[in-house]
């Protein structure tokens, strides 16, 4: 998965203990692509609008989001991926 994740832009890596220092969510993945950044967050079933993430975990996520925009300033966006979705 991150293989194909990260041969698709520029990877970058973020430090968990910097997030979770800010009471952040922690992210799986995460790419520099045409001046956006890509956060990926894996999971093995992917959120419907019925049964979505965790809302605590998806507000840490969306926080670590908007910290990463503001660090980098520029667009970001959150993508839910299947962890089946790169498997042959």
């Amino acid at each position: 998965m991150s293989h194909f994740v990260h041969t698709q832009g520029v990877p970058l890596l973020v430090s968990p203990q910097l997030l979770r220092s800010k009471g952040l969510g922690q992210i799986d993945l995460a790419i520099f692509h045409k001046q956006q950044l890509n956060i990926y967050e894996v999971k093995k079933t992917l959120p419907t609008i019925f049964s979505g993430p965790n809302t605590v975990q998806r507000r840490r996520l969306l926080r670590t989001q908007k910290f990463l925009a503001e660090i980098f300033k520029c667009p970001t966006h959150l993508v839910w991926i299947d962890e089946n979705f790169c498997k042959s």
